[in-house]
């Protein structure tokens, strides 16, 4: 199977129909289709391999002005592109294979292991996955897939495999420290990619000349044994977006698969962001100066609430929060609607979750004023958070419970962390519809007495923010969720309780300077 001339990737057409189309009539037929329709993980790793194959073939861009003039070129140059380096793109056979070293047979390598194909997929079940979302794993049978189902399975394997595992020690480029990526999204799958093509004097500006590289497929059949197109393979652009971290070899019978301890044992070392200060594109990256972290997923914090770290400027110093790359070069004239996602991993290599989340940003949200009051938009949440916490608290001590006896403090506390955070999750899912709806439109044009006062989320408190009491309602429901009042003695302690949780409440600053 030839992944530029076969259909492999799920597609939604602007008709509203679903199919299966190939590398090719991605970029011949681009304008017809609406979006990717597959899981977060695969449509991250899709658009990596789609904005390879546009970059190769244009050579490019090669400035901020070529890029403003580039979208009519890119189907042409990428079919190019696409013919040229057909056999690079075989999923099978004896020659080149796509994300793959060379076929091996079983058991005549000695730094080899037979696994199955289903080990591909992290949403199947193969050994110690779990089944919650596969119950054909509890079958003994082996399962068999055709070509054209293992391609995307193969492409995300490849851009997220989990840290740990045979042949393996570097960071996966994809899931380094669980970040979230965020990819600009346009009217057809065409504007999408055009909308996230970086240029060469950027990619050299923001990762250090030399950066931009070339995509993995035009390399030398010896690239693995040659330290030059292993730099060219890990620390480079092109090179890192379609990455190979583990080495495999797909078996002709659609059920087993060879991984072999690629480069003498020691595997494919993707420097992480941590350690190098190579960034991924997609990457909303922090720094202080003497240490620097990324925007990682969360099950308990919504990706709403990091909204200014991720359309946040990148400073010329380098320093402080910054988002996409491909967002730099946006001014705010324009509304733009930004996907964010990514998939979470615990101990190593056990996938958790995925998460994702489309914001629909309006004109001048990449303000320092909207980002300032957006920011203390989610403090005020904040701040009715920690005050519904306070009334739960008072709530469980009026009826004797003070989240821990003495001789076990853990299981109290275990406890207690329990019923607060199941409160905090209904609080948090309650308003987060409200964010969209309410906040971001009030943010881009906010009243003449939000303008004025300082700090920023006491403003909010005021009922003409219209996000006061949303929060506030917010707040009371996940209260009585949290707290019963079946009986008179819960009926008592939730009155009390409650009073605790409003003195804790975020106040106007008038109010507070008042004394009131």
């Amino acid at each position: 199977m030839n992944l530029a001339t076969e259909p492999w990737i799920p597609v939604l057409s602007t008709d509203g129909s679903r199919n299966l189309v190939s590398l090719e009539q991605v970029f011949a037929n681009g304008e017809t289709i609406r979006d990717l329709a597959v899981r977060p993980h695969e449509r991250i790793a899709l658009m990596r391999l789609l904005l390879c194959v546009a970059h190769a073939g244009l050579q490019g861009p090669k400035d901020h002005e070529d890029w403003l003039h580039c979208k009519p070129r890119i189907s042409e140059a990428a079919r190019n592109h696409l013919r040229e380096q057909r056999m690079g793109f075989e999923l099978l056979g004896t020659g080149a294979r796509f994300e793959q070293v060379r076929a091996l047979v079983p058991g005549q390598e000695s730094d080899s292991t037979e696994e199955l194909v289903t080990k591909l997929n992290f949403a199947l079940a193969t050994g110690n996955n779990a089944t919650i979302f596969d119950n054909g794993g509890a079958s003994l049978e082996v399962r068999a897939f055709p070509p054209s189902e293992l391609a995307l399975p193969l492409l995300t394997f490849q851009c997220f495999t989990p840290p740990g595992g045979s042949g393996y020690t570097g960071k996966c480029p994809c899931g380094d420290d669980n970040m979230l990526h965020t990819i600009l999204q346009g009217r057809t799958l065409a504007e999408t990619i055009w909308l996230n093509l970086l240029d060469r004097e950027s990619v050299e500006e923001s990762l250090g000349v030399g950066a931009w590289g070339q995509p993995v497929w035009t390399f030398p059949a010896s690239w693995q044994r040659e330290d030059k197109w292993r730099r060219v393979a890990t620390a480079t652009y092109l090179g890192r977006l379609v990455p190979i971290t583990k080495g495999l070899s797909l078996q002709q019978n659609g059920t087993n698969m060879i991984a072999k301890m690629i480069l003498e044992r020691k595997g494919l070392a993707y420097p992480s962001f941590r350690k190098s200060g190579f960034r991924e594109p997609t990457a909303t990256t922090f720094s202080d100066g003497s240490k620097r972290w990324l925007l990682k997923g969360s099950s308990s914090v919504a990706v709403w609430r990091n909204l200014p770290a991720i359309i946040a400027k990148q400073r010329s110093d380098k320093e402080g929060r910054a988002g996409c790359l491909a967002l730099q070069r946006f001014g705010g004239s324009t509304p733009i609607d930004l996907w964010v996602g990514g998939l979470m991993v615990v101990n190593t290599a056990d996938i958790e979750n995925t998460v994702e989340s489309v914001l629909h940003l309006p004109t001048g949200a990449f303000s320092t004023d909207f980002q300032a009051f957006y920011d203390g938009g989610v403090k005020f949440a904040k701040a009715w958070e920690g005050a519904l916490s306070d009334g739960i608290g008072a709530y469980r001590r009026r009826l004797g419970d003070r989240f821990g006896k003495p001789g076990s403090p853990n299981r109290g506390r275990r406890r207690g962390a329990k019923i607060r955070y199941k409160a905090a999750t209904h609080f948090w899912t309650r308003i987060e519809s409200d964010a969209r709806d309410v906040l971001i439109p009030l943010c881009a044009n906010p009243p003449d007495k939000l303008k004025c006062a300082a700090p920023f989320y006491l403003d909010y408190a005021r009922d003409e923010s219209r996000w006061g009491p949303l929060v506030r309602r917010a707040a009371e429901e996940a209260f009585s969720v949290a707290c019963p009042r079946a009986s008179a003695r819960q009926a008592a302690a939730f009155g009390e309780a409650r009073q605790t949780m409003w003195r804790s409440r975020p106040q106007p600053e008038r109010e507070k300077n008042d004394g009131r």
